[in-house]
């Protein structure tokens, strides 16, 4: 019986000793074992704080933990990925709780950090600024963007220009087409014609050839027009009675293929307002060489005029009517 327990004895010892063998201290086993085991590091741990802060409507937390000298040394040791996904929840976090001078801060720590290239992380901070009714810091900020050599989205570019308009900034909504290189600033045709409507509004002779300035810049910027955009502009600098520069905007959008009667008969009630009714006769001609048929409402522009070009446009109208009624 002793031989016996003694030879399980030293089985037993042999599979130890082979065991201990086969899987040495420090292999990859027990490595992976002590790294599903360790706790997060410092920095990870720092995100989760703000991700967990910010679900629960934690605001003030999430901006004492940024506030806090320690985090900005856990701030360098994040991924970029990470370092992205921090900021711009501490930012949103400020701007939610009312703190929106705290996005300097943020942006002069993105700075430090090195991890300005972010065009997600502007973008989404204006339109969040712009929600609250701060246009001029959503504009500071796009400015920030600008200032680090960051192409905006057309989406961001259309945003800015809504943003100036709300606040009833059209100048300096404006001053962005005048300063801005066309292959950093090309907002959607929606956003200029929102513009262009705001600026025909005020109708003065600034503004008027504001509007015209505007058409060509978009035409740099190979942003293409449609006959609404140009309505507004004709129509605009006819009330301002600026009709040379109309005439080269009518031009420019019946080579285009853009022109309409509409835009047209602005520019001919501008002409007989300014008694020069014999030029706008000639363009009414030119109009019709060039397949655009007039109107009940291009004839009316001419009776102010009581010469014999008023009179034309008398009997033109009335075989208009008679057509009608036949």
């Amino acid at each position: 019986g002793l031989d016996a327990l003694l030879e399980v004895v030293v089985v037993v010892i042999a599979s130890t000793v082979w065991w201990w063998c086969r899987v040495p201290f420090g292999s990859s086993e027990t490595r992976d074992v002590a790294i599903l085991t360790a706790e997060p590091a410092p920095h990870a741990r720092l995100l989760e704080r703000i991700r967990d802060a910010a679900r629960s409507r934690q605001l003030g937390y999430v901006l004492d933990q940024f506030c806090d000298a320690n985090s900005s040394d856990e701030v360098q040791q994040m991924s970029r990925a990470q370092q992205e996904e921090y900021f711009l929840t501490v930012a949103t976090c400020a701007i939610r709780l009312g703190r929106s001078r705290c996005v300097a801060s943020v942006i002069t720590e993105m700075r430090r950090a090195g991890v300005m290239g972010n065009r997600g992380f502007f973008e989404s901070t204006m339109r969040l600024l712009a929600k609250q009714g701060l246009y001029s810091e959503s504009l500071e900020v796009y400015q920030e963007m600008i200032r680090e050599g960051i192409v905006p989205s057309r989406d961001g570019c259309s945003c800015m220009v809504s943003f100036l308009i709300q606040c009833g900034d059209l100048g300096r909504a404006a001053e962005l087409f005048r300063t801005s290189p066309p292959e950093q600033f090309r907002p959607s045709i929606r956003a200029c014609t929102k513009l262009l409507l705001a600026l025909a509004a005020d109708k003065t002779i600034e503004r008027a050839l504001l509007c015209a300035e505007l058409f060509w810049d978009m035409r740099k910027r190979k942003i293409r027009a449609d006959n609404i955009v140009v309505n507004i502009v004709l129509g605009a600098l006819a009330d301002a009675c600026e009709l040379e520069a109309a005439s080269q905007v009518m031009s420019s959008a019946h080579s285009d293929g853009i022109l309409d009667i509409v835009g047209c008969n602005s520019v001919l009630r501008g002409f007989v307002r300014s008694g020069q009714a014999q030029r706008a006769w000639a363009l009414l001609e030119e109009m019709e060489a060039g397949g655009l048929k007039p109107t009940k409402s291009t004839f009316i522009c001419f009776l102010e005029d009581g010469s014999e070009v008023g009179k034309d446009a008398f009997a033109r109208l009335g075989l208009l009517q008679n057509r009608g009624r036949g």
